[in-house]
């Protein structure tokens, strides 16, 4: 098995811009409301890219579905202690969706994997998402 210490499942990852955009909106979200389970607003989304008005296009809404799945790009955890057990191996997404995301959907749920956020606060030097510092 691998050191826990050196291995780093974020060593070749990266994010376009608009995904840690996302990233970062989601994070908020989940920081104010204090819970994992998160309702979205479609428009809000939309607003965050510059997609206006109340009716989006098939287009606009591929395009944020697409950086959910760039920022769900698995990554894999090795010996990773979270909580009071030891994971020997563990893949793990930012997110998930409660339901498939319809576009006429006015909102969407999600769940943040909040494993993953520790596995960001523990791995990354600089992380895409404002966590605070692992303790």
């Amino acid at each position: 098995m691998m050191n826990d210490d050196t291995y780093n499942p974020f060593a070749h990852f990266s994010l376009s811009d608009d995904a840690v955009k996302l990233a970062n909106a989601i994070y908020h979200t989940y920081v104010q409301e204090d819970y994992p389970y998160l309702e979205i607003s479609v428009n809000r989304l939309c607003e965050i890219f510059g997609f206006g008005g109340y009716t989006h296009r098939h287009q606009d809404l591929e395009y944020i579905r697409g950086l959910f799945e760039e920022l769900n790009e698995p990554i894999a955890v090795v010996d990773f202690k979270y909580g009071s057990r030891v994971y020997d191996w563990k893949a793990l997404t930012f997110c998930s969706f409660e339901k498939p995301w319809g576009d006429s959907d006015e909102t969407i749920e999600i769940v943040i994997n909040e494993m993953y956020i520790a596995a960001v606060q523990r791995y990354m030097q600089k992380p895409f998402i404002n966590v605070p510092p692992a303790r």
